[in-house]
């Protein structure tokens, strides 16, 4: 990059524009994407309305390509170390699950005893503490509902831990 000249040209639209309209890029020689933010963000925007910007998109929130059958994921988040343990359900990669619990205990005023139990280290090591595991796959909700309420059940007859559930209490 030129130090005199503080202007690019991008290779899109051609227009001369300043270089912090430019993301960086650490292979191009100047050390700037070839293409302005501007292009770039077009570009992006285009594409998220065809098929397969479409099928990406849903690849990513999901983990499966639209034409798969979507699960309703029945999962355990417990930390080994506490013997803590909450059973819940989602349709999303049970990855990105865990990440939105750890941080909605850390962003949002929240009181759950799940959130309670993660906020009682720093997010860090709740992350490398809390671990989370698929326990089973259903079809329909009720299915889910049912199997959840079956397994919170358990846990709490078990006493073999600290069950995190407040809902589907046993009565």
């Amino acid at each position: 990059m030129n130090t005199t000249k503080r202007t690019k040209a991008c290779t899109k639209c051609g227009s001369e524009k300043p270089v912090a309209d430019f993301h960086k890029s650490s292979s191009a020689k100047d050390g700037l994407q070839w293409h302005c933010k501007a292009c770039i963000k077009l570009a992006n925007k285009q594409y998220s309305k065809t098929a397969e910007g479409k099928e990406t998109a849903h690849r990513k929130r999901y983990g499966c390509s639209s034409d798969e059958p979507r699960y309703i994921r029945v999962y355990r988040m417990y930390n080994p170390d506490t013997l803590e343990s909450y059973i819940g359900q989602s349709i999303r990669r049970l990855s990105v699950r865990r990440s939105e619990h750890l941080k909605d205990a850390f962003t949002r005023d929240h009181e759950s005893l799940l959130h309670n139990a993660l906020r009682k280290t720093t997010r860090e090591e709740a992350a490398s503490l809390w671990k989370i595991e698929e326990l089973c796959r259903c079809t329909s909700k009720a299915a889910a509902d049912s199997i959840e309420a079956l397994l919170i059940g358990c846990e709490k007859v078990a006493k073999s831990g600290l069950c995190l559930n407040t809902h589907h209490a046993l009565r």
